[in-house]
C-alpha cells in the first residue's frame, strides 16, 4: 500500500511564502505603474504635438493649455496609480482569493468562514497593511508567532491565508 503523500493544501500559509508572494506582487505592480506612466507621458506628447487643434477646440492659448496639463499630470498620475494598486489587490482578493503572486506561491486568502472575501473585507485588509507595517513591521512578524499564521491585517479583516 502506498503511503499518502503529504500536502500543505488547507494549511495556513507561512511568513516566507507570503513574503515571496508579496514581492512578486510588488514587481508586477511596478511594471503596471511603469506602463501607465509611459502611457500618460505619450498622452502628454500628444497634447504638445497637437496644441493648435486643442486651442481651437477650447479657445485657450497654447502655453496656458500646456502649462495646465503639465501641472495636472502629477496629480492625474498619482490618482491613477493609487486606483491601480488598490484595485489590483481588492479585485484579485475578491475574485479568486489570490493575487498573481499568491497564485504563483500556491496560496489564497479566505474569510474565517471559509468563504471568498467580500469587498468590505478585501478593502479593509488592504487599508490595514500599513497598520501591520507600523512599529517595526510587528503586524507582519506576528505571522511567525500566531498559531493560525494571521498578521494583524488578517485578524482585523477576519481572513486566513491558506495553501
Amino acid at each position: 500500500m502506498k503511503p499518502k503523500s503529504q500536502t500543505l493544501q488547507g494549511h495556513y500559509a507561512g511568513f516566507i511564502t507570503r513574503l515571496f508572494a508579496f514581492i512578486i506582487d510588488v514587481i508586477i505592480i511596478l511594471v503596471m505603474l511603469a506602463v501607465v506612466s509611459y502611457a500618460l507621458s505619450l498622452l502628454t506628447r500628444f497634447f504638445w504635438v497637437l496644441p493648435d487643434l486643442i486651442t481651437n477646440l477650447f479657445g485657450t492659448s497654447k502655453e496656458m493649455l500646456i502649462d495646465g496639463y503639465k501641472s495636472a499630470l502629477p496629480a492625474i498620475t498619482s490618482t491613477v496609480n493609487v486606483v491601480l494598486i488598490i484595485g489590483y489587490f481588492v479585485f484579485f482578493w475578491m475574485s479568486s482569493g489570490q493575487t498573481l503572486g499568491k497564485a504563483l506561491m500556491g496560496v489564497r486568502i479566505v474569510s474565517v468562514t471559509g468563504r471568498p472575501l467580500t469587498f468590505a473585507q478585501a478593502f479593509l485588509r488592504f487599508l490595514l497593511y500599513p497598520v501591520s507595517a507600523m512599529v517595526f513591521f510587528l503586524g507582519f512578524v506576528w505571522i511567525l508567532i500566531d498559531n493560525q499564521r494571521q498578521g494583524w491585517h488578517d485578524t482585523l479583516a477576519r481572513t486566513y491565508v491558506i495553501y
